[in-house]
């Protein structure tokens, strides 16, 4: 394997350019709106790039809770398949953890999937506890035209 620096970028307003590349090139997904991405109320995001070019991102949000605590929540960090087991993931997660603490977060979270070994492996290393089986509910395809229930 030869040598290589990776660079972790904060994605902040104005970095347009390089989440476009991060979603399509990391995500394989078109880029929608990166503007109100990266403008949105407590956004934190990571790219991880090696010569220029996206290997690897993260992203969350930083949460105020109403008995004055805050929380960062790690909401999704994806390597792209070529750079895993490389400390990519390691250094994403290591950023977050950062910005969670100089933000004045008291915890940061995430959820994953059970079958995801290599990923929680990456988090209890990283000093993340386990807590017990969740269940994830979602409401998907809202739309504001539908009837009040």
């Amino acid at each position: 394997m030869s040598a290589f620096e990776i660079d972790l970028v904060a994605l902040e307003h104005g970095d347009v350019e390089l989440t476009q590349r991060v979603l399509r090139e990391i995500k394989r997904r078109s880029p929608g709106d990166p503007e109100r991405f990266l403008d949105g109320p407590g956004t934190v995001a990571f790219a991880a790039t090696v010569e220029t070019e996206p290997v690897g991102w993260a992203y969350g949000y930083i949460l105020d809770r109403p008995d004055g605590h805050r929380m960062m929540l790690l909401y999704e960090m994806e390597v792209a398949r070529a750079w895993r087991r490389r400390g990519i993931g390691r250094q994403l997660v290591r950023a977050f953890r950062q910005r969670a603490i100089d933000s004045g977060c008291n915890t940061m979270w995430l959820i994953t999937e059970d079958s995801n070994v290599d990923a929680q492996l990456l988090y209890q290393l990283e000093g993340a506890t386990p807590e017990g089986a969740r269940l994830q509910f979602a409401w998907r395809d809202l739309r504001l035209d539908q009837p009040d229930l």
